[in-house]
């Protein structure tokens, strides 16, 4: 492009017959946009990358989020299950004694009236 750029301006210069100092100015400013492009899609790139890894940072801790959304509700139904466990535990434990207490006062009521 540049190249093309340089065979138009000697060109037209070949034809106009311009001086030097003319040509070297339009040459010049032509090298300057040429950088000034350059710049801006190497800044373009560069905010492309920086958006891109904001998006990744972003995804990153919304998995991490979910993730620790997950386990805190895994262990809570966790707890809930040890809590229900232990309920039923005590459950059984107090009809045990029950029944024992029943079958101690049916002795102990045997034994008083036999």
């Amino acid at each position: 492009q540049q190249q093309q750029q340089q065979q138009r301006a000697a060109s037209v210069s070949s034809k106009l017959k311009r001086p030097n100092l003319v040509v070297d100015m339009e040459r010049r400013a032509e090298e300057q946009r040429h950088v000034h492009e350059k710049r801006k899609a190497l800044q373009r790139q560069r905010e492309e990358q920086r958006q891109q890894e904001k998006q990744e940072a972003e995804e990153a801790k919304r998995l991490a989020e979910e993730e620790e959304q997950a386990r805190f509700l895994a262990e809570r139904r966790e707890r809930g299950r040890e809590e229900q466990r232990k309920r039923a535990q005590r459950l059984v434990r107090l009809a045990q004694d029950r029944e024992m207490w029943r079958q101690a006062q049916r002795l102990w009521e045997s034994n008083m009236f036999a």
